[in-house]
């Protein structure tokens, strides 16, 4: 099976209506989730905050049917709601007593069983740092298998914003990755598009205060953009400094998620 059939695959994967620009990301993960090949095949999913990957990914799951789930502040609490959210999800009986990690994978890679299924993990450096011996279970469950009739074809997707943390995972053994995909920061062209406004001063001026990160944008700026060049001053105002919206405090929120970011 080529690579034609994998790109007929990845056609059929409709792609979100809300999403802005990213046909290069959002076609290599389409391709990589409904890959039909046989056997199992890992993910990495990287880049800095903000710039969209846990909206890509959410949406992913929702165009394939895939499993998404995203860390939790201990591993204890990761696993219960991780097996309470499988039980809605396949709607069977009460959630598993998992004893780790290599339980949870086996459960979850069982979803795709008869055909190409995503299974994402968000926040990926988060749920190690949690559980150290995650990666080598991750490795330890895409091993057997692959030893096994090789029908499963689980698309198991790792995503995380520490990318120091990332960075180190990929270059570890036991982890290897068949597909690593970066989800970078929007240009200055592509920020212009995305905040509607065609004049380049204007737009050099909002990229230089907000960047073109995509969490910037509609919600944490209360749909608010500038008008014109006049309106630039008013428009921080409203905005940027306005302690009533959710933009005001996001860019403090991102520093403090960052955990490798306090020197």
């Amino acid at each position: 099976m080529g690579r034609s059939a994998v790109r007929s695959a990845a056609a059929t994967v409709e792609r979100p209506k809300g999403l802005f620009d990213r046909s290069a990301e959002w076609g290599a993960l389409a391709a990589f989730a409904s890959d039909p090949r046989p056997g199992p095949a890992v993910g990495m999913v990287t880049g800095p905050r903000g710039q969209g990957k846990t909206y890509l990914l959410q949406e992913l799951a929702r165009a394939t049917g895939g499993f998404y789930f995203g860390a939790q502040a201990t591993e204890a609490e990761s696993l219960r709601r991780l097996a309470d959210q499988l039980v809605r999800r396949t709607g069977e009986g009460s959630p598993a007593r998992w004893r780790g990690w290599e339980d949870a994978l086996d459960a979850l890679v069982a979803l795709a069983a008869d055909r190409p299924l995503p299974v994402i993990l968000d926040g990926f450096p988060e749920l190690v740092r949690q559980s150290p011996v995650l990666p080598s279970a991750v490795t330890s469950v895409c091993r057997r298998l692959h030893d096994g009739d090789g029908r499963n074809r689980a698309r198991m997707l790792l995503c995380g914003s520490a990318m120091p943390v990332m960075q180190r995972l990929l270059g570890s053994a036991p982890m290897t990755a068949d597909l690593q995909i970066e989800i970078g920061r929007l240009d200055y062209r592509q920020g212009a598009r995305l905040w509607e406004i065609e004049d380049p001063v204007l737009a050099l001026q909002v990229s230089a205060v907000v960047g073109a990160s995509p969490a910037f944008r509609h919600d944490a700026a209360g749909e608010d953009a500038p008008a014109h060049r006049d309106d630039f001053d008013a428009w921080v105002c409203r905005t940027v400094l306005n302690p009533r919206l959710p933009l005001f405090w996001r860019a403090g929120h991102l520093i403090e998620r960052e955990p490798d970011g306090w020197d």
